[in-house]
């Protein structure tokens, strides 16, 4: 029998030579501290939340520093338009967050029409004297209300710009996180989802996963406010975009409020100053 020399497996790629953890570190800790001060001198990040996340410009300067590079791997792809249902009958009351869903489909359906792509994907590796040592992805589509009628090449280069934010993120995040930002690059963070109608007219109002009572009960709760707002209201309070979900994480906050005190004004003399009535009871459970 021949024998087969099998060829020994690439050691991993270190992105700090050093003898000992404690020199990993300092040099991890050295090269987050010249990031930091590149972000604050060029303002590199953005406050989204209660939290700092920088622009894929820092992920290139804090790449360069370690010499980690995003490489492109297999170059941009345009995305199918998903199935989209017809328009239906526009909701009555302008104010609803359910007239935002109509109207926000019905401009998808328009440039649906009018030939634009739906949206591009881009990836990359991120490699280090020749060797990968990360992957990413990211696209960029019309379902978000901030692209959605912006020009093909544009979604082609957020694609691009968020691609390799991601990529970076695998070998370099921790760094990052040194440095005090949040590992989340910006650019994937600074959108605002409009509504994508696969199955029903009204997008993440009613979808697979949600039902009409729960669009009733936000457009209820939240009569003066734009989907715009709406969206903001339960990324920030809820942590989700999807509105069913906040939904039920709000029936959840009435549950408790009703257990307790917090939620008792049978008249307007009774109600608190205060129209959070959870500032005099403590907050409810995010759920």
């Amino acid at each position: 029998m021949v024998g087969v020399e099998l060829e020994p497996a690439p050691a991993p790629v270190a992105l700090f030579n050093g003898a000992s953890p404690g020199e990993v570190i300092t040099a991890a800790t050295d090269a987050a501290n010249q990031l930091a001060d590149i972000v604050r001198q060029r303002q590199l990040s953005k406050r989204i939340g209660a939290k700092d996340h920088i622009f894929v410009e820092a992920w290139q300067t804090l790449g360069s520093i370690v010499g980690v590079f995003a490489i492109k791997d297999g170059g941009v792809r345009e995305l199918p338009w998903p199935v989209l249902a017809g328009l239906g009958e526009e909701p009555e009351d302008r104010r609803t967050a359910a007239h935002a869903a109509w109207e926000q489909h019905r401009r998808l359906l328009a440039r649906r029409d009018m030939g634009l792509a739906y949206g591009f994907s881009a990836s990359y590796r991120a490699v280090k004297d020749g060797r990968e040592v990360g992957w990413g992805e990211s696209r960029c589509t019309r379902s978000e209300d901030k692209w959605i009628d912006r020009d093909d090449y544009a979604l082609s280069s957020m694609s691009q710009t968020r691609g390799q934010g991601r990529t970076l993120k695998q070998p370099l995040g921790w760094i990052v996180t040194i440095a005090g930002y949040e590992s989340t690059p910006a650019e994937e963070l600074d959108s605002e989802p409009a509504a994508v109608a696969a199955v029903s007219p009204y997008g993440a109002l009613v979808d697979d996963a949600g039902d009409l009572e729960a669009a009733a009960m936000i457009d209820a709760i939240f009569t003066d406010v734009d989907g715009n707002a709406l969206v903001r209201i339960t990324r920030n309070r809820f942590q989700t975009e999807h509105l069913p979900d906040a939904a039920a994480k709000m029936l959840a906050a009435i549950k408790w409020a009703l257990g307790t005190d917090a939620v008792r004004a049978k008249a307007p003399e009774d109600a608190p100053p205060d129209p959070d009535a959870s500032a005099y009871h403590g907050a409810p459970p995010d759920g």
